[in-house]
Formats: C-alpha cells, structure tokens, sequence
C-alpha cells in the first residue's frame, strides 16, 4: 500500500510547495545582509540562513525574509567552517522531521487502517498519575503483537500493515537517527503483549516504569 497525503490527510503538511524564489533551497549559497551564507532550512517565506561566525562557533544562523535573500553564484569549499556547520545543521534537521514525519505516518496508518484488521483483538487501559493509554493485541493467523492504539508511535502502523497483508517490512533507526526498511522478522509480529509496561512494589501493586 503506498502511503500518501492523498489517503492520510494529516500528512498534507509534509507536502509544502513553495510559490516564490523556488531556486531558493535548503543547500544554497545566497547573499545577505551580513554576507554570503548557506541555507539550511526554509519555510514558504521564512528562509534560515547559517552566516559566518566571529566566534568560536562554526556558524550563526538567521531567519530572513525571502525578500531579503538572493542567490550567490560563487561556491564554498567544504573545508569551510560556515560550510561544515551549515551541513551539520542541515542534517540534524533533516534527520528531525524524518523522525517526525515518520511518527505522524504511523499515527495515521494505526488510526486509520487497525478497524479492519481480522482476527482477534484484546484491549487494556495502562493508567498512571499523568496520563492513560489504551493498549490493543492484535491476534491472528501469523501475528500477535500489541501496540498502543491510543497514541501509535514509530513502525505501529507497519506491523498493521503487515497484519492487513499489505507489507513484509518494518522500520528501524539505524546509528545515525535516520530511519531506514528491513524485512519484518517473526518477533516483530509475534511479541505478544508489551512488556515491562508495569513493576510490582512489595505489596503486590503495579508501579509505571
């Protein structure tokens, strides 16, 4: 099943299209008002812009108006620090909103699609002094694995999917934060309930862990 805004209509904010200055992109070398600097984020006419520190910092970054920034014709080398701080920058946020569009995608996909999964189903209330979840097992024919239905988080939606036959891959975050595909294993769907959700006191009462 290919997942898109088209059918999770929550994932539409991932879809941002830009209307002026396209050429204006994350990466770009650009002119400013303190100079020459790379961009590292932009948000329709917000743009970030990493400029040259006089610091011990590799760079400062600033929020300019799309106005106010034009490219620049000339490259910097990638011994540079405002170059290598600018990249830094532009990974960790890439790696951010990687994470956090993945995190809405599988919100939208437990949400959207764990009514039709056939079998059987169990649910449990987990409450504690902050807040209160519901947590649901999922039992078939190949599969028994619980998540938490009441606030899905990373690769949920895929093992729905796997249960709907609609995929046999899984995601993972490999060393670096990015999140990545590998084929689903049999733990990953048969892993019944969560664990260590709860520990017991002395007395016999559950604690939250």
């Amino acid at each position: 099943m290919e997942i898109t805004s088209d059918k999770f209509k929550t994932l539409k904010k991932y879809n941002k299209k830009t209307g002026v200055k396209r050429g204006i992109r994350v990466g770009c070398v650009v002119n400013t008002n303190r100079g020459v600097g790379i961009v590292t984020t932009r948000d329709k006419s917000s743009v970030w812009v990493a400029n040259e520190s006089d610091s011990w910092l590799m760079c400062h970054t600033y929020i300019y108006d799309i106005g106010g920034v034009e490219l620049y014709d000339q490259t910097i080398s990638n011994n540079n620090r405002l170059y290598i701080g600018a990249w830094m920058s532009i990974m960790n946020d890439a790696i951010q909103k990687n994470q956090d569009y993945e995190v809405a995608k599988h919100k939208a996909i437990v949400n959207g699609l764990s009514s039709i999964v056939k079998g059987k189903r169990e649910k449990r209330e987990i409450s504690t002094t902050f807040f209160s979840n519901i947590y649901t097992r999922f039992i078939g024919d190949d599969y028994n694995f619980e998540i938490c239905t009441s606030n899905p988080f990373l690769f949920d939606g895929d093992k729905i999917l796997y249960a709907i036959g609609e995929t046999d891959t899984i995601g993972y975050i490999n060393g670096y934060g990015w999140i990545g595909r590998r084929k689903i294993v049999n733990g990953d769907i048969n892993s019944g309930e969560c664990v260590n959700v709860f520990n017991v006191d002395d007395d016999g009462d559950k604690i939250y862990d």
